[in-house]
């Protein structure tokens, strides 16, 4: 049984109370990457990046690392989708689907295809239905994900080449809007949430 939170209250997924026999805030079966596993692949991705991209802001759980500049909405994250398969690259998470795209239409496959290669792909949210109809990728899934130090260096210098390659397709005013999202129709243009 896979618990939501840890606690007297803690719950399974499917919202019953979790039992004794479970051991609280046990984990969705992962290629064994843990927390600490993602801390340390945010601290080895600072070594791989310029100087310019090292000042970042970052989440870790037991499942992901997410990394952004401005916006959580615009993140570059690894994350667990199963016991064997990590994925590596950037989501794009506004609320509203039209933002996600107009986002995505900025970053020209053109410019990134070289860089990230074959395995990348721009399309739908990997995971939950109610966030693939409205959120974005541009990533690349793992199969054969091995819980070892050597993964958690090798996702985070892939990850290094995606904010590498990605984050100059945003450049930003000082605002934290995109200088493009001035170009075409309002309804086209992301809505920032700070």
């Amino acid at each position: 049984m896979v618990t939501l939170r840890v606690g007297i209250n803690a719950r399974s997924l499917d919202g019953r109370p979790a039992d004794a026999s479970s051991p609280v805030g046990s984990p969705l079966p992962s290629p064994g990457m843990a927390r600490a596993d993602f801390e340390d692949m945010a601290e080895a991705l600072r070594g791989f990046l310029p100087r310019a991209l090292r000042e970042f802001h970052h989440r870790a759980g037991g499942f992901n690392l997410k990394i952004w500049y401005r916006s959580w909405h615009e993140h570059y994250e690894v994350q667990v989708l199963s016991k064997a398969r990590i994925e590596v690259g950037m989501h794009l998470e506004h609320p509203r689907s039209h933002d996600n795209d107009a986002v995505l239409g900025l970053l020209d496959e053109g410019r990134w295809r070289r860089a990230l290669g074959r395995d990348a792909v721009a399309g739908p949210f990997l995971g939950r239905k109610e966030h693939s109809a409205r959120w974005r990728r541009i990533s690349e899934v793992w199969d054969d994900a091995r819980p070892d130090n050597g993964t958690v260096i090798e996702a985070a210098e892939r990850l290094a080449t995606y904010i590498e390659t990605l984050e100059p397709l945003l450049t930003r005013e000082p605002d934290g809007k995109c200088a493009c999202w001035g170009i075409g129709p309002a309804s086209a243009q992301p809505t920032r949430t700070r």
